[in-house]
């Protein structure tokens, strides 16, 4: 039996999302098992609200739909029914979070 090469193009996917990685669960869980100094740091860094990142799995067919949906010029989401702006305080309050502190630009 001879075998083949198979290349990345033809392998199967298996419906994984190469292009969209959002695992809440593993960024509780990484923050919780960091030291109290590793935590402070990040503190420091502007990053604080990581520590009130709930352990939730959020669908990957959500997140794409979101992302499909979202107008990064206009910061919203265009659905059926209209925009809706993406603001702190709404992201806060759908990941059950804290967005108190300094405000990070990139």
């Amino acid at each position: 039996m001879k075998k083949t090469m198979v290349t990345k193009k033809e392998k199967p996917h298996y419906n994984k999302t190469h292009n969209l990685r959002c695992q809440t669960k593993a960024i509780a869980t990484v923050f919780k098992n960091l030291s109290l100094e590793k935590k402070d740091i990040v503190e420091k860094m502007g990053f604080g609200a990581l520590a009130h990142v709930p352990e939730m799995n959020i669908s990957h067919a959500l997140l794409r739909e979101l992302i499909a949906c979202y107008d990064d010029y206009y910061g919203c989401l265009n659905i059926f029914h209209g925009k809706i702006y993406i603001t702190p305080d709404k992201v806060a309050a759908a990941l059950g979070i804290n967005h108190g502190g300094n405000t990070l630009y990139i």
